[in-house]
């Protein structure tokens, strides 16, 4: 509930989310603008995917700097 709350503000404040999800994406998923969904059950997998996802928009964004 405190995450579909953030995403709410968010978009009052003008400003994008991006959600990490697993499974279907939950309602969370209709609140944001871009979501990165794993369609596992699983959460260690989810976990697993999301971090290595993590790893290389970092380094993407370290490119850019």
């Amino acid at each position: 509930e405190n995450l579909l709350t953030a995403a709410r503000a968010a978009h009052a404040l003008g400003t994008g989310v991006v959600a990490f999800l697993g499974k279907g994406g939950g309602r969370l998923a209709g609140l944001a603008d871009l979501s990165f969904i794993v369609p596992s059950d699983e959460t260690s997998r989810i976990q697993e995917i999301h971090l290595a996802a993590e790893h290389i928009m970092a380094g993407l964004l370290e490119e850019q700097a």
